[in-house]
């Protein structure tokens, strides 16, 4: 049960990192797994959306519109961060 708590009370702090919290989203996801405790597909999708911080609401609420698999919503956030960092060391390329 302790494991359920955490997975389903897994936030993401605005400005934190997506990769790390992807990366804790997927070990919570794989340890119930090991003690037999499935996750359904819509509700691995549903909490890792609902992980997401306020100011990832548009995206989420587009991915949850398009239903799509949870790898695919896993490569979009992980995109989202990538582009979130070119965009960073372009603005901080441009100060110098």
């Amino acid at each position: 049960i302790n494991m359920k708590q955490k997975l389903y009370g897994l936030k993401l702090e605005e400005g934190g990192d997506i990769v790390s919290h992807i990366s804790k989203f997927r070990s919570l996801m794989a340890q119930l797994d090991g003690i037999n405790e499935k996750v359904k597909p819509n509700d691995a999708k549903a909490i890792l959306l609902n992980s997401m911080p306020k100011s990832m609401s548009n995206m989420v609420f587009t991915l949850s519109k398009l239903n799509p698999r949870l790898e695919s919503i896993i490569a979009t956030l992980l995109d989202t961060e990538s582009k979130d960092d070119e965009e960073e060391e372009a603005a901080l390329a441009s100060q110098s």
